[in-house]
């Protein structure tokens, strides 16, 4: 598939949402994501959509457990779900050029507990990738800032409901944001 739109992002992530828990093998759920349409998600998208799922359910039905007061509890919740996460065996050009490198749920949690994000704070994700970092820190800040050059990947955060998203080159992109942006947590 040459890029994922909005359609193509609801449509996979509403099948992998009642398929998710019908499968043994998470690599299997993959597959069958690829006939859903018809064998033209690349494996990057089909993980990327994956990981999505994942984190729409952080957002929207799992925020208590992953904000619970008992760290121990909310790591062994988000084991679970990374458990069930397929294997990225695939090596892409895109993967290789944006240098995309998903957080594992376990160590985003870490750093989002280090962080101690407070409602107040304006979190900079430059380089978001699917969100992990960005959708952890928006459990408790409205205020998250992403940046994704890959098309894809900046396409996913849009639907992910992230209401600041750039797509420059983070390397440049504290000259790129306007002078009224100013982050007190950048997560990288």
């Amino acid at each position: 598939m040459k890029n994922l739109t909005p359609g193509s992002i609801r449509k996979g992530l509403t099948y992998l949402n009642t398929a998710i828990y019908n499968f043994s093998n998470h690599n299997e759920v993959i597959s069958k994501l690829h006939g859903v349409f018809d064998n033209k998600l690349e494996f990057q998208q089909a993980y990327d959509l994956y990981e999505a799922n994942i984190l729409n359910n952080i957002k929207y039905e799992w925020k208590d457990k992953v904000l619970s007061d008992n760290p121990e509890y909310a790591l062994y919740y988000l084991k679970g779900m990374a458990d069930y996460e397929p294997t990225q065996k695939a090596v892409t050009s895109n993967k290789i050029d944006f240098q995309q490198y998903s957080t594992p749920l376990s160590i985003a949690y870490y750093m989002f507990r280090i962080a101690n994000i407070q409602r107040f704070d304006t979190v900079l994700e430059p380089s978001a990738g699917t969100g992990v970092l960005a959708t952890l820190a928006g459990l408790v800040t409205n205020q998250v800032i992403v940046n994704e050059l890959e098309k894809d990947r900046l396409e996913i955060l849009k639907y992910l409901g992230f209401k600041s998203v750039y797509s420059y080159d983070a390397k440049f992109i504290d000259d790129m944001l306007t002078p009224d942006i100013r982050p007190s947590v950048i997560k990288i």
